[in-house]
C-alpha cells in the first residue's frame, strides 16, 4: 500500500513538473462550444475497422438546454506529437481538442488545469515545509538560548499554534450546525463533542494501560521466588 502511494505521489510530482509539456492546452485557453463536455475517446480503429494511428471524434452538441453531446463521427482528427513544446494534442486543436477529462462550465480543460494546479499545491507544500522548518529551528534554538521570560513566551506561542487545528475542526463542525443554533447551544455541542472524544481516547489508553499491569503482575506472579538464602548458597 505504501508502494503504491509512492508511485502515485511520484506520478503526481512528475507531471506537475513538466505540466507545460504534458498539458495539451493552456490553462486560461476557453473552448465556448464545448461547455461541460464529456472526456475526450482517443480511437485507433477507423469506421471502416482499420487499424489507424490515435485520433479522435471531436464532440458535437446535440442538446443546448442539456448540454449534451456526441461524436461526430463523419471527422477524424488525428493526434500530433511533441509539437510546439506539447507532448500530445490534437492536428486541429482549436475547433477540436483534445480534452482528456472533459471541460469545465466555462470550456476550459480540466486535465491541464489539474497538472498545473497540482504543480501550484505541490510547490506551496514543499515551501511551506522548509518555511516551517527555518522557523522552527530558529525560534527553539533562540528559546533554548535565551531561556528565562522568551522560553516561556515562545511555548505559548508554540501552543497557539498547535492549537489552530483543533480551531478548524470546530469551525467545520459548527458550519455543519442548523443555523437557528444560538451561540450557548453550539458551544455546549462543541464542548460536548470534544469532552466524548476525549473521554474515549482516555479510555483506550486506560484499558492498555490495564492491560500491561496485569500482564506484569502475572509474569511476576508466575517468575520462580528467589530469596536470600538462594543468592547466598544456604541448603
Amino acid at each position: 500500500m505504501r508502494a503504491a502511494g509512492a508511485v502515485l505521489l511520484l506520478v503526481t510530482a512528475l507531471g506537475a513538473l513538466f505540466a507545460p509539456a504534458i498539458a495539451p492546452h493552456p490553462t486560461d485557453a476557453r473552448f465556448t462550444g464545448l461547455l461541460n463536455a464529456p472526456p475526450t475517446v482517443v480511437h485507433v480503429r477507423g469506421p471502416d475497422g482499420r487499424w489507424r494511428a490515435p485520433f479522435i471524434h471531436p464532440w458535437m452538441r446535440v442538446n443546448q438546454l442539456e448540454q449534451r453531446y456526441e461524436e461526430d463521427r463523419s471527422r477524424m482528427v488525428p493526434l500530433e506529437w511533441m509539437v510546439d513544446g506539447r507532448l500530445v494534442r490534437t492536428a486541429d486543436h482549436e475547433r477540436a481538442p483534445l480534452l482528456l477529462l472533459g471541460a469545465d462550465s466555462f470550456g476550459r480543460d480540466v486535465f491541464s488545469r489539474l497538472l498545473f494546479g497540482a504543480r501550484t499545491s505541490l510547490g506551496l507544500s514543499v515551501a511551506a515545509a522548509l518555511a516551517a522548518m527555518c522557523v522552527g529551528g530558529l525560534v527553539g534554538g533562540l528559546s533554548g538560548y535565551v531561556g528565562g521570560a522568551v522560553d516561556d513566551g515562545l511555548m505559548r506561542a508554540s501552543e497557539l499554534v498547535l492549537v489552530l487545528p483543533a480551531m478548524y475542526v470546530a469551525l467545520a463542525l459548527r458550519a455543519v450546525m442548523p443555523l437557528v443554533l444560538s451561540p450557548a447551544d453550539v458551544f455546549l455541542l462543541l464542548v460536548g463533542i470534544f469532552f466524548f472524544f476525549i473521554n474515549a481516547m482516555q479510555g483506550g489508553v486506560s484499558r492498555v494501560m490495564q492491560f500491561g499491569k496485569a500482564k506484569a503482575r502475572q509474569v511476576a506472579k508466575d517468575a520462580p521466588k528467589v530469596t536470600f538464602a538462594d543468592v547466598a548458597g544456604a541448603d
